[in-house]
């Protein structure tokens, strides 16, 4: 307890010592305990690539097609032929306190055996996240693909959140705010 204090006096008094010398700000130098980075993912349909999509496979593309069905995702089996689209695996990182409507950039690999993204549209992708609940979508990733030539299987997209970032702070009623110094 009397660490805690302590910490929390130098917090508060520190600012005011370095009056004149510029402030620093409680957050550059600590991290609230329940502020973390969450990993969001999931799985998705990258369109409009020619000749470069995923080959060869059309049952592991028609099963995948249905399961993203299933998932939400609105694609007219008629458009796919196999080397037109890729399977993707889609991951991003949430920030604390991100809210609606916020961008972030997403990154899109290729699952399958497709030679390159360039020039792919990604298909409204939905972006779960393991921790923060399973059935909950934190965000849409949408949009054309930039990718890294020397890596043309990899690229980004853009992804807009949809549901603000929950921070815990205190686990139960009378606990402490705990702050780590960096």
């Amino acid at each position: 307890m009397k660490t805690k204090i302590f910490i929390l006096l130098f917090l508060i008094v520190m600012p005011i010592s370095t009056f004149g010398q510029g402030l620093i700000k409680i957050s550059n130098i600590t991290l609230l305990e329940g502020e973390h980075n969450n990993a969001i993912h999931g799985r998705g349909l990258v369109s409009g690539l020619v000749g470069t999509g995923d080959q060869g496979d059309t049952d592991k593309i028609k099963s995948e097609l249905a399961l993203l069905k299933s998932m939400g995702t609105d694609v007219d089996e008629a458009d796919i032929t196999s080397k037109n689209i890729a399977i993707v695996f889609v991951q991003g990182v949430l920030k604390p306190y991100m809210k609606k409507g916020q961008m972030i950039t997403v990154t899109v690999s290729s699952k399958g055996s497709s030679k390159s993204l360039k020039n792919g549209q990604l298909i409204s992708t939905m972006l779960i996240s393991p921790y923060l609940g399973k059935e909950k979508v934190f965000a849409l990733a949408s949009g054309p693909i930039s990718i890294d030539e020397k890596s043309p299987n990899t690229g980004t997209a853009q992804a807009i959140i949809e549901e603000d970032v929950p921070v815990s702070y205190l686990k139960n009623e009378g606990e402490d705010l705990v702050f780590y110094l960096n």
